[in-house]
């Protein structure tokens, strides 16, 4: 086929040249199984300068298995540095492809684009919405406690207000026991689960309480 022929053609030609003339033009094939073997070889060559040709790709395309072999190859060629070509593609990008986004940025554990991905938990489109919460918890730290509060005190699904508290968590750091304090005050329930993290010697003693008084 033509994709195994593209494959044994860049297992010899393993040089930029190769990359920039044949495989990069190959992902606009009207071949499927030729835009993913490119795809998979274009990431071989660990060369992150390609990542904006596999963003396009992953952009464009709306098929289940290429959209996996584009984030399969945008994965090998990011690393936490590349979140801001990642990010700036969310806005544009349909539901499916936004949701690969969001599980990129959580992978690179993207911290600096933490406001990209909480905005789509307020998405309408609720797979977005889950994939963004999904990648919360990936993406979050210190400086992101206070709004991961404010989204905790007005979501009251389940699920969502598990990712958040586990996004908390990992925001949590020496300077978080104050503000965990004043919303323990508000929301004693949703912010229970957290207080075993909170590195603050009143954390274990309003744990305590709670479980043998009930508030």
């Amino acid at each position: 086929s033509q994709a195994d022929i593209l494959s044994m053609m860049a297992a010899a030609n393993r040089n930029e040249s190769f990359v920039e003339t044949t495989l990069v033009p190959a992902l606009s094939s009207s071949n499927p199984s030729t835009r993913m073997a490119a795809a998979g070889e274009i990431a071989t060559s660990r060369n992150k300068k390609y990542t904006p040709a596999l963003l396009d790709y992953l952009m464009k395309t709306s098929d289940p298995a290429e959209l996996e072999a584009a984030k399969s190859a945008v994965l090998q060629l990011t690393d936490k540095d590349s979140g801001v070509l990642l990010a700036q593609k969310i806005g544009t990008a349909q539901p499916a492809n936004k949701v690969v986004l969001l599980q990129i940025l959580a992978a690179r554990r993207s911290v600096e684009n933490f406001s990209a991905v909480a905005m789509e938990a307020h998405s309408n489109d609720a797979v977005v919405k889950n994939a963004a919460f999904e990648a919360l918890p990936y993406v979050s730290s210190g400086s992101h406690l206070g709004e991961l509060l404010q989204m905790l005190f007005v979501n009251g699904n389940d699920k969502e207000l598990k990712a958040i508290q586990s996004a908390i968590v990992s925001a949590l750091d020496k300077n978080s026991g104050s503000l965990i304090n004043e919303a323990y005050q508000k929301e004693k329930i949703k912010i229970l689960p957290v207080l075993p993290y909170v590195d603050d010697a009143t954390a274990l003693e309003k744990v305590v309480s709670t479980f043998y008084h009930g508030s």
